[in-house]
């Protein structure tokens, strides 16, 4: 998949989740799925990326694996330079501060 098409996916999903109250169909129907927006690292501009999670007690879990692509995602880069974003889930929005995972 193009970026351009990829971007124009992730559009589609955005506003499918905020329409439909968190729902999305598609390939997505089936798959926990948040909205994360950060900060853009070099250009500093809000960032929204519709990502599948896990829960792991009151955390939210997202895989930077990008899909199997050799280099870390966007949104990955943009939380280690700034770790302060939003999630949506469902109809709620709060603030969180990213931590990455390391060892057990």
């Amino acid at each position: 998949m193009t970026d351009i098409a990829r971007q124009r996916l992730h559009e589609e999903v955005i506003e499918q989740f905020r329409a439909g109250g968190g729902q999305v169909g598609g390939q997505f129907a089936e798959r926990d799925l948040l909205l994360l927006t950060t900060t853009g690292a070099r250009t500093g501009q809000d960032r929204t990326w519709p990502l599948a999670y896990q829960r792991d007690g009151d955390r939210l879990v997202v895989f930077a694996a990008n899909g199997g692509r050799p280099h870390r995602p966007g949104w990955y880069h943009n939380l280690v330079a700034n770790p302060a974003g939003t999630v949506e889930v469902g109809t709620e929005t709060w603030p969180v501060t990213a931590v990455v995972a390391s060892g057990d």
